[in-house]
């Protein structure tokens, strides 16, 4: 799958500080581009509601994505499990 990136997301990402998340996130990146669709990545679970908005779980944080196309993905935020529901989609 195509990957693209939101501005947003890329801020949120330099200001992580946790290794641990981010070494998880690469391999999250990683996963993406290898998968051929959307039902191949681990851990994505679809926001209830919403036709083109899915999140993936990684540890306590979670990951915002959006499905522009049926194989471009684009990585909208990411934040803590208590937070990212008030802010997503």
């Amino acid at each position: 799958m195509k990957i693209k990136f939101d501005h947003s997301f890329n801020k949120k990402v330099d200001k992580l500080k946790s290794k641990l998340v981010s070494n998880k996130l690469i391999k999250v990146i990683e996963q993406c581009e290898k998968a051929k669709s959307i039902n191949e990545i681990p851990n994505i679970k679809k926001m209830v509601s919403y036709k083109s908005f899915y999140r993936i779980k990684i540890s306590d944080f979670r990951i915002g994505i959006e499905l522009i196309d049926y194989d471009t993905l684009l990585f909208i935020t990411i934040a803590h499990r208590k937070d990212i529901y008030s802010k997503f989609p």
